[in-house]
């Protein structure tokens, strides 16, 4: 009898790692925008001199909150934009989950371009401003903010710094949430 409780257990294991295994390998792919124009992305990261950080211990630190701005374009080429900014140098976790489950990530078409001017087809464009909720990182929401961008919204994708599962802080430090999201 123990045998077989020995022989379930190694099968239940090696099938659980073998599907962890196979998670990391998958590179998820998104959909093609379904919009118009062609998408442009870049980054802003913006310090409050006048406003502590309320969540390190460092009197010197001050607020900061990155924005990755989604909006259409004219360029059909360049250099594509990639899903996770700090791929590569991920926290340990992001969003609960292991950060060995996004190894792959560093392949994924995000159907952006890095850097492209705004698209000249308008003079003015809407903006909506998106804010991820619970920690998760604004780069999980890259599909819904490019087919918004590719119908002709700018989307300002909000990160906030110890809040969200990760964010690149001015100086290029990767930090992860320090606070639960509830």
């Amino acid at each position: 009898r123990w045998r077989r409780v020995v022989a379930r257990t190694v099968i239940v294991a090696g099938l659980a790692l073998g599907g962890a295994a196979l998670l990391t390998a998958v590179v998820p792919t998104l959909p093609q925008p379904s919009g118009p124009h062609n998408v442009g992305s870049e980054i802003f990261r913006w310090t409050d001199g006048n406003r502590a950080e309320p969540f390190t211990a460092d009197p010197s630190d001050r607020r900061q909150v990155i924005a990755q701005a989604w909006y259409p374009t004219d360029v059909r080429k360049g250099r594509a934009v990639p899903y996770f900014e700090a791929q590569g140098r991920l926290p340990g976790s992001i969003a609960g989950l292991p950060s060995f489950m996004f190894a792959s990530f560093g392949r994924i078409e995000t159907h952006a371009i890095s850097g492209a001017p705004v698209g000249s087809t308008q003079r003015t464009w809407p903006v909506l401003l998106f804010s991820p909720g619970l920690s998760i990182p604004r780069e999980q929401y890259t599909a819904l903010c490019t087919d918004l961008a590719s119908r002709g919204f700018v989307v300002v994708a909000l990160s906030v710094p110890y809040e969200s599962s990760v964010s690149v802080l001015a100086g290029g430090k990767i930090v992860g949430p320090t606070i639960h999201p509830d």
